[in-house]
């Protein structure tokens, strides 16, 4: 009995573990494209059109990424 509770809080724990890998990932993503599209914006006020679309481009690949199925 010991061993099995022991197993199923192991589990429980690894899931933990995996949801919060999980989310920094979507995190970082997310960062990721808020960063690039305040950049794209910067740049676009520059009149940096080749600069911005490079920016926004990879802001949409990191939200792509952060809320892939």
């Amino acid at each position: 009995m010991k061993n099995s509770s022991l197993a199923v809080a192991l589990f429980a724990g690894s899931l933990g573990v995996v949801r919060i890998a999980y989310a920094a990932e979507h995190t970082g993503h997310q960062t990721e494209a808020v960063t690039h599209t305040q950049q794209a914006i910067e740049h676009g006020k520059l009149g940096h059109a080749d600069v911005a679309t490079e920016h926004a481009t990879a802001a949409r690949e990191h939200l792509n990424q952060a809320y892939k199925k």
